[in-house]
Parts: structure tokens; C-alpha cells; sequence
């Protein structure tokens, strides 16, 4: 199994039982189509490369594959782990001991996935239920409004505004353990 640290927002999505993430592409996209893909090097020169080798490559995380999140933490007490975001949100508990995320292992992991598909697309082509679930809101949530959606994908892509229209992973996620949170 291997490690995959998530942004703040994925790491809410994910608690919340998202089923999808979002990775923005390191790369300009300028055409995908079902087999190949069109995108600029860092060169600024455009290459076609066949879709399976260039998400073999370039995603983040990789179909069929297995993953533990990785999370700040605290392992001061003997039996039992903290975790960092649980612990913000109840003001009256403190914990200054936090590890890095880099340093927890698979077994102090809370959760768990499976990596079911990857698709490239623009993230303007996110509709409905997954525009709530890359935002960290309920999967049951319906119609989640799209300049509500705008706003946020700009306040945490702000290199990338939603108004390019940038081009990213599309990761469906399955979980495959939950340990009890502290």
C-alpha cells in the first residue's frame, strides 16, 4: 500500500465519504480524446501521447492501487493516535506535540482506498453530485450550485482559476477501512 498525502480540502472530502477527488494537471491540456491526449510540455511544445501512458505517467494516483492517507498527527499517547484535523475542531483540547503528515505509517492511518478509475477532464465538466463531493460536501447533496462550486475551486486553486476552464484528474476513490477515529 502506498502513501498519498491530501490537500486540506481533499482530506474533508474524503472524512465526508467522497467518492471522487480532484487533482488539478500539472500540465496545459489541450485536447483529450478516448485514446489520446494533447497537452504542452513545460517547453511550451505540444505533444500527443497515447491516454492510458500519459495517466500511467502523470496521475498522481494510479487505478487498481491501493493507498493509506497521510495526515499531521500525534502518537504521545501510548495507545492511541490524534488526529489533527479532529482535534482543531474542539477547541477546549490542545496538542502542540503535531507530527508531519510524511511521517505517519500505514497502520496509524485512518483511512484506507482503492484507487477505481481516473479520468482527465476539465474540471467544468463536473457536474451536480460531483461538484459537492470535490468540495468536501455530502454525496446526497444535490444541485450543488455552480458559482458556489466556482468560488470555492478558486479560493483553493488560485493558480488555476475555474474561469480557464484548467484540466485535471478525476480520481474515484473507494474505501477499504475505517479505523475508529479519537
Amino acid at each position: 500500500m502506498k502513501p498519498f498525502q491530501p490537500n486540506p480540502q481533499q482530506l474533508e472530502a474524503i472524512t465526508n465519504g467522497a467518492t471522487k477527488l480532484w487533482i488539478p494537471a500539472k500540465h496545459d491540456i489541450a485536447n483529450v480524446s478516448t485514446d489520446t491526449i494533447t497537452f504542452l510540455t513545460l517547453a511550451n511544445e505540444e505533444q500527443t501521447w497515447n491516454l492510458s501512458e500519459y495517466l500511467a505517467v502523470f496521475s498522481p494516483l494510479q487505478p487498481g492501487e491501493s493507498y493509506f492517507v497521510q495526515e499531521e498527527f500525534s502518537d504521545l499517547m501510548k495507545d492511541s493516535i490524534w488526529y489533527k484535523r479532529v482535534i482543531d475542531k474542539v477547541p477546549e483540547v490542545s496538542c502542540k506535540l503535531w507530527k508531519p503528515a510524511d511521517q505517519m505509517t500505514e497502520a496509524q492511518s485512518q483511512y484506507k482506498l482503492t484507487v477505481t478509475d481516473v479520468e482527465v477532464k476539465s474540471v467544468q465538466d463536473n457536474y451536480g453530485n460531483d461538484k459537492a463531493e470535490l468540495a468536501g460536501q455530502s454525496d446526497n447533496w444535490l444541485g450543488y450550485a455552480d458559482d458556489k462550486f466556482e468560488q470555492w475551486y478558486d479560493s483553493q486553486y488560485p493558480n488555476q482559476p475555474y474561469s480557464s476552464s484548467p484540466t485535471g484528474f478525476l480520481i474515484t476513490i473507494e474505501r477499504i477501512k475505517d479505523v475508529k477515529e479519537n
